[in-house]
């Protein structure tokens, strides 16, 4: 049976009633025709669908429903099938899932390249080695609009995330264990307490930045509590102004950072590569640096008051007399260079 021979039968049901029926039914042939009816009406929503502006994305699922159905059925509890069976029939590239309920969904695996899932609820959800993003030539999907998501406590171990938008996301508790949030823009993002050890966070944008006339601006992401102990924030990674306050930062490499004006107050960051960081203003009040690599960094105006240097490398770094050391703390011997 093809996609266009539907079941009259079920062409008198809602969408919400067949994706029930759908979970329902054990007999396969009638599986199938349920099926096939919703994946004709996904098709037809979704197909040739733009993504609006941010400031309509919320209406826009309204516009696109399919007749009979209202705004409010984008809160329908979707299932693994039905997003696969619209990502098959998909042929605009970009499916709109504004606002939709996928809270502890199983889509470990999936490529997800192409969804708007803008305040979209994730929560709980299994988005393990998921694909959201990527720079592939030649491809066809466009990148995942994770902005405003709720995916508070997801599992997205070894997620792709590359060049995603996770802007004001909630992320808090989130298992991003060897994730790629390669040139993420991660900025006002919500990740206090969320695992990133081993990520990939290299030209993430994690800053706050003013409004423009291209961006309505957003504070910097909040880190506090996080886990990124050997990720890889380094290059050109923006990290200005950025909450890392008590965060678990060991061994990760921030060699060439931003992290002007970052508050990292009582983080671990033992045998961190903070070489040729900028830490300008940069609060690292009781962090435990023993052992870091500070060399060639930025230390002017930074506060270090009972931060632990036990074994910290500081050739060539360079700070002022606004710099606060810890208590006996002897900055020349060290090898830092004193620059007003």
């Amino acid at each position: 049976m093809s996609n266009d021979d539907s079941d009259p039968t079920y062409t008198q049901y809602s969408t919400k009633d067949l994706e029930s029926l759908l979970k329902q039914k054990s007999d396969q042939k009638e599986s199938e025709k349920i099926a096939i009816e919703l994946t004709k009406r996904y098709k037809a929503k979704y197909e040739n669908i733009q993504v609006p502006p941010s400031d309509t994305r919320a209406s826009s699922v309204s516009s696109v429903a399919p007749q009979g159905e209202s705004k409010n059925d984008n809160n329908l509890k979707l299932s693994r099938q039905i997003i696969q069976d619209a990502l098959n029939n998909d042929t605009s590239g970009c499916l709109d899932f504004t606002g939709y309920d996928l809270q502890s969904l199983n889509l470990a695996n999936m490529d997800l390249r192409g969804l708007n899932l803008y305040k979209a609820n994730l929560k709980e959800a299994n988005l393990n080695n998921a694909r959201f993003g990527g720079s592939e030539l030649f491809s066809t999907k466009s990148n995942t609009d994770l902005k405003n998501v709720d995916l508070t406590r997801a599992q997205m171990i070894g997620a792709n995330l590359e060049n995603v938008s996770l802007r004001e996301a909630k992320l808090r508790e989130a298992n991003l264990k060897q994730a790629n949030l390669s040139s993420a823009d991660l900025r006002g993002a919500d990740l206090s307490k969320a695992d990133l050890s081993e990520a990939s966070l290299w030209g993430a944008k994690l800053h706050a930045s003013r409004p423009g006339f291209f961006d309505e601006g957003s504070k910097a992401a909040n880190l506090e509590g996080a886990a990124l102990c050997k990720a890889n924030l380094r290059g050109w990674a923006k990290l200005s102004g950025i909450n890392l306050r008590s965060a678990n930062i060991q061994g990760a490499d921030f060699q060439g950072a931003d992290l002007k004006e970052a508050c990292l107050d009582e983080a671990n960051l033992s045998g961190a590569n903070l070489n040729n960081v900028n830490l300008e203003n940069a609060s690292l009040q009781g962090a435990n640096l023993q052992n870091a690599d500070l060399g060639l960094a930025n230390l002017k105006g930074a506060k270090l008051q009972r931060a632990n240097l036990k074994g910290a490398k500081l050739n060539g770094a360079t700070y002022n007399t606004a710099t606060e050391w810890p208590q006996g703390f002897i900055a020349l011997a060290a090898g830092a260079v004193l620059k007003n």
